[in-house]
């Protein structure tokens, strides 16, 4: 038994099942009390192929081995903090034939990210904060109902979503991006709720019309605004948005503003708007 004050790396390379659970977590138990600096884990056989259905891992490297079938019946994958491999992420869905919920949050992806599958059974899809956003995002996938992504539009380069019905839209302060991302929120013909988070230098991109959301019926605009008010970042453009929704049924603003952005602001319960919504 080591005796040691101090573990400066452990590292671990064996497979893993039910018997040997408890001695790994008392080894890393014991590493973590000695101060380790350095973790390293290799599990191989998570679980058999017919076992295995929902998996959450957070702040580790997803590099599994090319015989490993532990993923062959996953049903949900959620990944945070987690830096994928190249070309795990490459096959992800011809591996994972059954997966039907994806969440990629604040990952490390330094390859492509093709969302495609004769058969694939995806139908919840989240890329958010990733911090290496991927360079090309190509996504064909028929039964995609719920879409969440924060990062640049442009990177989407192409996306085939006929039953895409609720979108949750971040463009993380890209520059003269929103126009675009606006019109190809639009394209989707099933869209029916669409949250939206903008900067304040997104608001003063949107053009003098916005493209049509004809089946659009929840709208959730978060706005992050300065702190002092001006002409430039009155809430009238509140309108355009509503004159482009022409079925809307909800809509919901949720403003963060300094203190003094309040002072002078026009209300917009006495701005004609020209449009009928209950």
């Amino acid at each position: 038994m080591y005796r040691g004050e101090k573990v400066d790396s452990f590292k671990a390379a064996f497979y893993l099942d039910a018997k040997s659970a408890d001695t790994l977590n008392a080894w890393i138990s014991f590493a973590i009390l000695r101060g380790v600096e350095v973790l390293d884990l290799h599990l191989f056989q998570l679980a058999t192929s017919s076992t295995l259905k929902h998996l959450r891992l957070s702040g580790c490297v997803l590099r599994p081995p090319p015989d490993f079938d532990g993923f062959m019946q996953l049903r949900t994958l959620y990944l945070e903090r987690v830096t994928v491999d190249e070309v795990f992420m490459a096959s992800m869905f011809s591996i994972c034939l059954f997966l039907e919920s994806l969440s990629l949050l604040g990952c490390s992806i330094d390859s492509s990210l093709i969302v495609d599958g004769p058969t694939l059974r995806l139908n919840d899809l989240k890329v958010l904060n990733c911090f290496n956003d991927p360079a090309n995002i190509k996504i064909s996938a028929v039964n995609l109902a719920s879409f969440e992504y924060s990062g640049n539009i442009h990177h989407i380069s192409s996306i085939k979503t006929p039953r895409l019905s609720r979108i949750y839209f971040n463009n993380h302060m890209v520059q003269n991006a929103f126009p675009h991302a606006l019109t190809r929120l639009a394209s989707f013909p099933q869209l029916v709720t669409l949250y939206l988070l903008l900067e304040d230098d997104l608001v003063k991109e949107q053009p003098e019309s916005l493209p049509t959301f004809r089946n659009l019926k929840q709208l959730e605009l978060v706005v992050h605004g300065p702190e002092k008010s001006s002409k430039d970042n009155e809430l009238v453009w509140v309108l355009k948005f509503l004159k482009a929704t022409p079925l809307l049924q909800e809509l919901a603003i949720k403003a963060r503003w300094g203190p003094q952005f309040y002072e002078g602001q026009p209300a917009i319960r006495n701005i004609d708007s020209g449009f009928l919504h209950d």
